[in-house]
C-alpha cells in the first residue's frame, strides 16, 4: 500500500486525536525479540528451556499512561507491556517488581524483566507497572502504599484494551496477578482492590503473591529491631507515609531521626542513589536511626498515628475470592516468611475457599527464593489459563529447584 502526503498527515492527525481522548500518553516499541534472540538471553541467564519454554517471539512496549496522585490530580505513570507474537487469544499476567529507589525506566532485558519474559514467551501478555513515582512517571514513589501500588497497576490494566487494538493483540478474559518482595505486597494490594472495586469488570483466574511484607504493622516490623541488611526500608516507608498522610511537617519529620542520620535521610532519598550506598550510611539495626523519644512513644502509645497507617497498608486481613497461592522461603532474611503463613491462615479464617500455601524451598534466602517461587507461580497459572493444553510437570518443578535464582 502506498501512502501519499495527505494520507500520512491524516494518519498522524487521527492518532493524535485518538490519544487526546484516551488515558494513554504514549506507546513506544523498545524490543522485538525473535526466538533466536530469546535463546541467547536464556543461555546468558542459565534459564532451562525445558522449564521455561520459548513458544513464541516477543515484542516489548514502553507505555506511559495517566493515573491519579493522592489529591486526585492527573499524573503520568509508566511501565512495560510484553506482547507475545501469536495468533490465538492470550491470558494476561500482571507482574509487580520488587523494591526500587532510583527513578529510571527499566528497559533493559535483565533483572526482574526476565520474569516478565518468561511469561511472555509462553503466550501471556504481561503488564509490568513501574509504580507511581518510579520509571518515567511523575511525583514520588510511596513505598508499600497499597492504594498507590494498586492504582498504578489498575489504571495500566484499564488501557490495555486500547493498547491491544493498536498493536493487534488478541486476549481472553483471564487475568493472573503476581510479584516478588515489594511486588508481593503490590500483587496482594492489586488483587484486593480489583475484587473490592472491579469485581464485575475483571476476571481474576489466579493470584500468586511471592515473599511479600503483608503484615507491616506486626511481623515485618520486627526487622527494625534486629541486625538487618536493608535498613533503608524504614526511612523509605516513613517518607512515603508522611507524603500521603501528612503526619508531620517536613522539618518535624526529619526531626524524628537522630542528628547523625538527619542529613543522610534528607539527601539520599532523591531517587538518584542506589540501595547499597544508602544502606552503608545507615545503622545496621534500623530502629537506631530514630530518636529514643520517638521510639518510646511509638511503643507506649497505641493511638500513635503511625500504628494506624501501618495497619491500613497491611494486606493480609481480607477474603480473596479468586484462587490464591502464597509462595515463600523459610530462610528469607529480608521479608519474614511468617507474613505468608499469617496471610494464608487469615484468608482461611475469613472464608476464602481456593487457597494454596507453597514453600519454594527451606534453604533459599530472599534473593535465591525468587526463581523457584516464580516457577511455582507460573505452574499455578498454567493450570488455570484458557487455551493451554499442557503445563510443567511436578517432576520438572523439582528439577528447577536446583537452578539458581533468575532474579538475584
Amino acid at each position: 500500500m502506498k501512502f501519499n502526503k495527505f494520507s500520512i498527515l491524516f494518519l498522524i492527525i487521527t492518532l493524535n486525536y485518538s490519544f487526546s481522548f484516551s488515558q494513554i500518553h504514549s506507546i513506544e516499541k523498545i524490543h522485538s525479540l525473535s526466538k533466536s534472540d530469546l535463546k541467547k538471553i536464556w543461555k546468558k541467564n542459565n534459564i532451562p528451556s525445558l522449564i521455561c519454554p520459548i513458544n513464541n517471539p516477543l515484542e516489548v512496549y514502553k507505555i506511559k499512561y495517566y493515573t491519579s496522585w493522592i489529591d486526585n490530580s492527573k499524573i503520568i505513570a509508566s511501565g512495560l507491556y510484553y506482547k507475545p507474537k501469536t495468533n490465538y487469544p492470550v491470558s494476561t499476567v500482571i507482574y509487580h517488581h520488587g523494591t526500587k529507589i532510583i527513578k529510571k525506566s527499566s528497559n533493559e532485558i535483565n533483572g526482574e524483566n526476565i520474569a516478565s519474559l518468561i511469561f511472555g514467551v509462553d503466550g501471556y501478555a504481561v503488564i509490568s507497572p513501574d509504580y507511581i513515582g518510579l520509571g518515567e512517571g511523575e511525583k514520588t514513589h510511596l513505598y508499600c502504599n497499597k492504594e498507590s501500588e494498586a492504582r498504578a497497576c489498575i489504571d495500566f490494566l484499564n488501557v490495555t484494551d486500547e493498547i491491544n487494538n493498536l498493536i493487534n493483540l488478541k486476549i481472553n478474559d483471564d487475568i493472573f496477578i503476581t510479584g516478588y518482595s515489594q511486588g508481593g505486597h503490590a500483587a496482594m494490594s492489586t488483587h484486593m482492590i480489583l475484587e473490592r472495586d472491579y469485581i464485575d469488570k475483571y476476571n481474576i483466574k489466579g493470584s500468586s503473591p511471592m515473599s511479600g511484607p503483608y503484615d507491616l504493622a506486626g511481623i515485618q516490623s520486627e526487622i527494625a529491631y534486629k541486625d538487618y541488611s536493608r535498613p533503608f526500608y524504614l526511612p523509605y516507608l516513613l517518607l512515603g507515609f508522611n507524603i500521603e498522610y501528612k503526619i508531620w511537617t517536613t522539618e518535624d519529620f526529619f526531626g524524628i531521626f537522630k542528628e547523625e542520620y538527619q542529613a543522610n535521610v534528607r539527601k539520599l532519598f532523591d531517587n538518584s542513589n542506589n540501595i547499597n550506598k544508602i544502606n552503608n550510611l545507615l545503622p545496621k539495626i534500623p530502629i537506631l536511626m530514630l530518636k529514643d523519644s520517638f521510639v518510646n512513644e511509638f511503643k507506649s502509645n497505641e493511638n500513635f498515628p503511625l500504628h494506624k497507617y501501618l495497619k491500613d497498608n497491611s494486606v493480609y486481613d481480607w477474603k480473596p475470592i479468586a484462587p490464591t497461592q502464597l509462595c515463600f522461603c523459610e530462610s528469607d532474611e529480608k521479608v519474614l516468611y511468617e507474613n505468608s503463613i499469617l496471610a494464608y491462615n487469615t484468608f482461611k479464617k475469613n472464608g476464602s475457599k481456593f487457597l494454596k500455601l507453597k514453600s519454594a524451598g527451606r534453604n533459599y534466602n530472599h534473593n535465591s527464593c525468587a526463581g523457584p517461587a516464580l516457577v511455582y507461580s507460573k505452574v499455578f497459572f498454567d493450570k488455570k489459563r484458557s487455551n493451554k493444553k499442557k503445563f510443567i510437570s511436578p517432576t520438572l518443578q523439582k528439577i528447577f529447584l536446583r537452578v539458581y535464582s533468575l532474579l538475584n
